[in-house]
């Protein structure tokens, strides 16, 4: 959360020079980590949905927040959208599904 409060927080008004470094970062990371990260959430969302519902709902919050500027493949897609779906008959997920994903 605290990448995204500095690189895409929409209620920040960036100067062009730290718009540009933003952009910058963000093109690095869809480059070189961002599928990496996608599935370290896979894996976090998968093993701890049923035991550890706040930190899965903190994985959501933060899929939320970068599910704006990463490519949507690496989320949309029958895997990680099954899972997602799975989420929605526990009830504290079904909520953070709705509030970050906007389902």
């Amino acid at each position: 959360m605290a990448i995204d409060s500095e690189l895409v927080d929409h209620d920040v008004v960036h100067t062009s020079e730290e718009a540009r470094r933003n952009t910058l970062i963000k093109d690095t990371m869809r480059e070189q980590c961002i599928p990496n990260l996608v599935e370290s959430w896979y894996q976090i969302l998968q093993n701890y949905q049923y035991t550890n519902s706040e930190v899965t709902c903190q994985c959501l919050e933060v899929v939320g927040a970068y599910v704006s500027w990463i490519d949507l493949s690496l989320i949309a897609n029958d895997t990680f959208i099954n899972m997602l779906l799975g989420h929605m008959s526990i009830e504290v997920l079904r909520e953070e599904l709705i509030v970050y994903l906007k389902l």
